[in-house]
């Protein structure tokens, strides 16, 4: 028994032993300086790349009326249904205008009174009188202005008294007075305040009908634009809604998409860029369109994530068919940047050191490892194109580096040609 469990010992150290050994030997091999990392490698091209900006929107017409009636009467004639075209000035449907021509009539027959009484009262202020006081009196200025000027000079060459002088003085002031008088008396019986009142009167009724013959031409409802009537809600000898509109008419040659974009990407949004538009109704077929509205002021909209600040951007839409209706959804790409021959990578090829500086790993035809800092220029959907005097056309750089990666280290590659 003694000697089974000794044997047994003895086993187990050796078997202790030969780990230990394996240990060591592992740990050698992996601490050598001999060995070589394996990376995974791509080839930088020259092509072009296009930065862009994935967004979508409701299409919409760009000119848009909704035609509203302020007159709560039946409609008597609908001339048009919605998918009709109209040109400005035709007309929609008319209403029923029986009470707005007899409120016309009643006033211009309320002006003619008005004006008949005037007439009247005129006719009974004696101011035929008082005009030809005014007339005598200026006469009699006259008069003696000339005698007291003929006097003037006699009494200068010595011909006549003083005493006749100021006589004629006395005379001339009287008619002056007598002229200024007549005048007084005139202008009060022309402003007689009951004549100014009817004038008040008259001037009330003339508005009054100015706005009765406003009212009967907007009973007949016209369209205030070139377009197609997409909505109606116009029946005979139902009254006119005043709160909704009658018609709506869009110019459906003319459409946009507007879009939210996000504060982060409004920069490098610019009028007239090109714009591709794609949607669910129109399968298929892609339109082509350009920038042609960027909001002054942004949008702070609440989402599930929490707030978003958007600037509303505009698109209008090239050519639009039939197949492009308002209302539909659209998914728009608007193209930002491009540059036709470019220096490009894929994402997976950068590398953002801890100071903020983004290299690359460029492997020579010895298999070393170069580290090369680079500036990012168009930044495409899976390629970015990079700028270093030290890059060339078909340079080897390493994919998906991290911080194993040194300059100078020796490395096996696996070239994965170009990612698509």
């Amino acid at each position: 028994m003694a000697k089974s469990k000794k044997k047994t010992l003895i086993i187990v150290l050796a078997v202790l032993v030969g780990i230990g050994i394996i240990s060591i030997s592992v740990a050698k091999a992996v601490n050598t300086d001999d060995a070589e990392m394996t990376v995974s490698t791509t080839v930088v091209k020259e092509e072009s790349i296009e930065a862009n900006i994935m967004n979508n929107g409701i299409i919409k017409a760009k000119e848009e009326k909704n035609v509203v009636c302020s007159l709560p009467y039946p409609i008597e004639e609908v001339f048009v249904e919605e998918g009709d075209k109209v040109s400005k000035g035709d007309i929609l449907a008319k209403l029923d205008t029986q009470d707005l021509e007899y409120k016309v009539k009643v006033a211009e027959t309320n002006l003619e009174l008005e004006k008949k009484k005037f007439e009247d009262m005129l006719e009974g202020t004696d101011t035929f009188q008082l005009e030809k006081n005014v007339e005598s009196a200026k006469i009699a200025y006259e008069n003696a202005k000339k005698k007291y000027n003929t006097s003037l000079t006699l009494f200068e060459a010595g011909a006549i008294s003083k005493s006749q002088l100021d006589m004629d003085n006395t005379s001339l002031t009287t008619a002056k007075n007598n002229l200024e008088l007549a005048q007084n008396q005139l202008k009060e019986a022309k402003e007689n305040k009951d004549l100014e009142s009817q004038r008040k009167r008259i001037e009330l009724e003339e508005l009054n009908l100015k706005l009765q013959k406003k009212k009967l031409e907007e009973s007949i409802i016209k369209s205030p634009m070139d377009g197609t009537v997409v909505m109606s809600n116009a029946k005979v000898g139902i009254p006119a809604n005043t709160l909704t509109p009658v018609f709506v008419v869009e110019n459906l040659n003319e459409l946009e998409i507007e879009i939210n974009v996000s504060e982060f990407d409004i920069n490098d949004v610019k009028i007239r860029q090109d714009v591709s538009i794609t949607g669910e109704a129109f399968k298929g077929k892609e339109f082509e369109g350009k920038v042609s509205y960027i909001a002054p002021i942004a949008t702070v909209l609440n989402s599930s994530a929490g707030t978003e600040t958007n600037i509303k951007v505009k698109i209008d839409i090239d050519n639009p068919t039939k197949d492009v209706k308002p209302g539909f959804s659209a998914d728009v790409l608007i193209k930002t940047a491009r540059k036709d021959k470019a220096l490009v990578v894929p994402y997976e090829s950068l590398y953002q050191r801890k100071d903020g500086v983004t290299v690359v790993f460029k492997v020579d035809e010895q298999n070393i490892v170069r580290e090369v800092p680079v500036e990012l220029g168009i930044e495409g959907d899976i390629k970015v194109e990079i700028m270093s005097d030290s890059i060339e056309v078909g340079d080897k750089i390493v994919l998906n580096p991290n911080e194993k990666i040194k300059d100078g280290m020796k490395v096996n590659t696996i070239d994965k040609g170009d990612i698509e």
